[in-house]
Formats: C-alpha cells, structure tokens, sequence
C-alpha cells in the first residue's frame, strides 16, 4: 500500500494546529501518513514567539467572543465551543507544554 501523503501550507498557529492534529490521527488509526509542512517564512511558529512579550502567550482562562473585536464578535462563538479554554489546555498539556498562569488568565508555557 502506497504511503499517503497531507501538505500543510503556513506554518502559523493555524497551520501547526492542522498538523500536529493530522499527524495525532494518523498514529491513532495507525495510519502510516507524512505530514509536511510548508512555510514561506524561514522557521514556523514565528509570530506565536512573539506573543506575550516573546514568551508565548497560548491561550487565555477569560477566552470568549466578546473580548475579540471586529464587525462580528460572535463570529468566533462556534469555534470557541468547540475548542474551549479546557480543550487548549489539554491540547497543549498533550503535547507536553505545561501552562503557567498570570494576570488576567494569560496562560503561558511553565518553561517560559
């Protein structure tokens, strides 16, 4: 059987997402998929180091659609009950990088 094959294009936050969780599913079907990556920029994840003041500021305890702005806040409503402040945690925990918590629920990598 022949390999298959799942191209990300953008290596943003987004696109990392999209490939870590292909990559996930692949391993639990035991799918035998190559999940590649493709960034213009010369490293992935760039603007994520930049959040929080360069450390990394991955999600929010307070996450809800009225503290995104914008014509249509509530556009962000079914995405943030799908993936919730408990889901991104876990996620994240998953993955290995365990949060601190600071002002305002800025969470952060413990490592920082």
């Amino acid at each position: 059987m022949k390999d298959k094959k799942i191209i990300v294009v953008g290596g943003g936050a987004s696109g990392l997402m999209a490939a870590i969780g292909a990559a996930q599913t692949a391993r639990e079907n035991k799918e035998n998929i190559k999940v590649t990556i493709c960034e213009r920029m010369n490293r992935v994840g760039k603007k994520i180091l930049a959040t929080g003041n360069g450390r990394c500021n991955y999600t929010n305890r307070n996450v809800s659609p009225k503290h995104y702005f914008g014509e249509h806040p509530a556009f962000t409503k079914p995405a943030l009950e799908f993936f919730d402040f408990d889901a991104a945690i876990n996620f994240f925990l998953r993955l290995g990088v365990f949060p601190k918590e600071e002002a305002e629920g800025r969470m952060y990598p413990y490592s920082e």
